[in-house]
């Protein structure tokens, strides 16, 4: 009698398998989106104060040679491993990156950086690559999903725990390992998985680093597997293992059940708003109050209701960008005065506006049980104005706009990419990039990815060599 193949196994086996002409039409598309809002983040990241001290230690300015592995925007190269490390970093340090709201899990900033490392020093064609980040985002979402939220509740940072089980399947993948050996590379790293939540509050920047040194993990893990380091293939459902660890039960088949026809990553969302996925209900129902309201300054209060955890958002006025990210009410205050969120709402000068403030201080959010239970997929919100004159004004959106709509999804990536890449690398390569990722399978994307090296002169405006 044949013994039972182990999660791991089932995982590697599916994974091993897959080919590019199998992905659904859809899942192709979601991942061509994804790869290019992940180059959009890590090039607007890339000059991060939490990327610098990495880029520093592993690639300090005039190191490299020409047979390391381009670092985006930074006009050097790095070992892959280093480079792996340093575009993991800056793909979270803005925290516009994309999110997995059912596995509480950021996938892209992880998989992504190793799949397209791996790419840009092997040449791989852009269609191996969009089959290497399928496998990778969707065993990711899956862990996720079997230990979420139980992982949270027991102090765990979610991205980290799966993040090197993803960027391990990616890169065995793309390595070319067998079944077995991708086996063992999923196993390794599910055999090390951690990272605690500790950094929240005023420690955000490490939480940075611990998204780049998860990703490295698992390109060492592939390596290793590839060089015949066996894993514990019963991993995940050892007594001792991932999922008893992480959630104390033990359920292969919230794993497994549908794998290869059931795609869990396609409730993976790219950030269309540079604040926390929690806030988005409610930035697009001010969005929605600001086109019908003639004044701001005829707004008395603001009356917001939410999900619990959005309402649960830091409430002190933000003093830096990246507590603005975390904060409903700045998020709300910023959109209903400037309108659409972009960057330019997490400036200083935008921090500083008086007019930011002020709406800001006459915002009182409610958490709400209803809306709560439509979360995930949705982030519900729904605000009420009351104006000096005693008129109501209401807004509600659900915050899952880009799932229902894909043409928004595209249209809206579009103008973020443009917003990160174009003042880093310039328009004519932004351009090229954004249109090869979407219509290319071929190794020119790979090509274009090596080019990401050189950085625009602040002096000039021309991309300096």
């Amino acid at each position: 009698m044949l013994a039972r193949e182990t999660i791991a196994e089932q995982i590697a086996g599916w994974a091993a398998r897959l080919r590019f002409d199998d992905l659904p039409l859809e899942v192709e598309e979601r991942i061509r989106l994804l790869i290019l809002d992940h180059v959009a983040v890590t090039l607007g990241g890339i000059r991060h104060q939490a990327t610098r001290p990495v880029l520093d230690t592993v690639a300090p300015e005039g190191s490299g040679n020409a047979s390391g592995v381009p670092v985006w925007g930074a006009g050097r190269t790095a070992r892959l491993e280093d480079t792996v490390l340093v575009h993991a970093t800056a793909a979270s340090a803005l925290d516009f990156d994309d999110v997995h709201l059912g596995a509480g899990i950021h996938p892209g900033a992880t998989c992504l950086p190793v799949i397209l490392g791996i790419a840009m020093e092997r040449r791989i064609p852009l269609s191996e690559v969009i089959a290497a980040a399928a496998v990778a985002y969707e065993t990711m979402v899956r862990v996720g999903m079997a230990v979420f939220p139980a992982s949270r509740d027991h102090g765990f940072h979610a991205t980290p725990v799966m993040g090197s089980i993803g960027a391990a399947v990616g890169a065995a993948r793309l390595l070319g390992l067998p079944a077995a050996a991708l086996a063992d590379a999923i196993s390794l790293a599910a055999m090390n998985a951690g990272g605690l939540f500790a950094y929240h509050g005023s420690w955000i920047e490490p939480s940075r680093v611990q998204i780049g040194r998860v990703a490295r993990e698992g390109l060492l893990c592939a390596r290793l597997a590839g060089n015949g380091t066996a894993g514990p293939r019963d991993v995940f459902e050892n007594r001792d293992g991932f999922l008893n660890a992480f959630s104390g039960s033990i359920d292969r088949n919230r794993m497994t059940d549908g794998l290869g026809s059931d795609w869990h990553l396609m409730m993976t969302e790219p950030k269309l708003y540079p604040f926390c996925k929690q806030t988005y209900g409610a930035i697009e129902a001010a969005m929605k109050l600001r086109r019908r309201q003639a004044t701001l300054h005829a707004i008395r209060s603001i009356t917001v209701e939410t999900t619990h955890s959005a309402a649960a958002l830091p409430s002190s006025y933000p003093q830096n960008a990246d507590a603005a990210v975390l904060s409903l009410r700045y998020a709300i205050s910023s959109t209903l005065h400037l309108g659409t969120p972009g960057m330019r709402h997490l400036s200083e000068d935008v921090l500083a506006d008086p007019g930011v403030a002020d709406l800001f201080h006459r915002i009182q959010v409610i958490g709400s049980p209803d809306l709560s239970r439509r979360f995930p997929p949705q982030t519900p919100a729904s605000i009420v104005t009351t104006l000096t004159d005693g008129t109501l004004l209401h807004a509600s959106a659900d915050g899952d706009g880009v799932l229902q709509d894909q043409s928004l999804e595209a249209d809206g990536l579009a103008r973020k990419f443009t917003e990160l890449a174009v003042p880093v690398i310039g328009d004519v390569i932004s351009q090229q990039l954004w249109v090869t990722g979407r219509t290319t399978t071929d190794q020119a994307f790979a090509d274009l990815l090596e080019t990401l090296q050189h950085p625009l002169s602040a002096s000039t405006g021309l991309v300096s060599r």
